[in-house]
């Protein structure tokens, strides 16, 4: 639950429950984190946030990665099954731009 001093941005994702108790699916957190993500970043020009990218696109991966792995009882391997390539392909996490539109 959000307190009502903490920053908007910050996406809380509880292991297995929502709020009200209900079954939290891994798509619809996933898809809701993207949405939440691209829109950040699509607010923001690439030029001055490369960098703030990658570190916020590590974060992001870190984040999801310890939540499905709670979700499933921490019976994997936290960085050996949650594998970066693992996230972004399977779980389908939206990748931040790490560089600038126009060195493409």
């Amino acid at each position: 639950m959000a307190s009502r001093y903490a920053p908007i941005w910050i996406i809380a994702i509880t292991p297995l429950k929502t709020g009200r108790g209900v079954l939290r699916l891994r798509r619809v957190a996933v898809r809701r984190v993207n949405r939440i993500t691209r829109g950040w970043s699509n607010t923001y020009p690439y030029g001055h946030s490369t960098r703030l990218f990658g570190r916020q696109q590590v974060w992001l991966q870190n984040r999801v990665r310890r939540w499905l792995w709670r979700k499933y009882d921490c019976t994997h391997g936290l960085f050996s099954f949650f594998t970066d390539e693992r996230l972004l392909g399977q779980y389908q996490l939206w990748s931040l731009p790490r560089t600038c539109a126009w060195r493409r």
